[in-house]
């Protein structure tokens, strides 16, 4: 039931994350990544990988990116919150679960262009050009 509910939330994060985005905001908080953090905590690390490569493959379906761009970034983000939750794992309060959430926020917020742009060119490399240089 716990692993149904975590699938349920993080799904439900992607259309009021689309609805952010119609709206002109100077950041579009990614709400699925903090989502998947929120619930990810709460889950072992199997159903975590499990979880992250379900949604992963929804977000891929959904995106322009690459396919397994989100796959890698769900992985990613649910290996960072085992590893923040391994570090912070003598001091359980809410201030430590929020400073660890941020944290794996905001590397996993600026990983997704990076993971993209890889894919990108592993996927289609660039041209040659007439002159041969690239």
């Amino acid at each position: 039931m716990n692993f149904l509910l975590s699938f349920i939330i993080i799904i439900a994060a992607i259309p009021m994350q689309w609805w952010l985005g119609r709206i002109n905001y100077p950041w579009n908080p990614p709400l699925v990544v903090f989502a998947a953090i929120c619930v990810f905590w709460h889950l072992k690390i199997w159903p975590r990988i499990f979880l992250g490569i379900a949604v992963g493959i929804i977000l891929d379906s959904l995106s322009i990116f690459p396919f397994g761009t989100f796959i890698l970034m769900m992985l990613i983000i649910s290996l960072l919150t085992s590893l923040s939750q391994n570090l912070f794992t003598n001091i359980d309060s809410y201030f430590t679960r929020s400073v660890s959430s941020g944290l794996t926020l905001l590397v996993s917020a600026n990983l997704i262009h990076p993971i993209a742009w890889a894919a990108d060119r592993i996927a289609s490399p660039p041209a040659p050009t007439s002159l041969g240089i690239n």
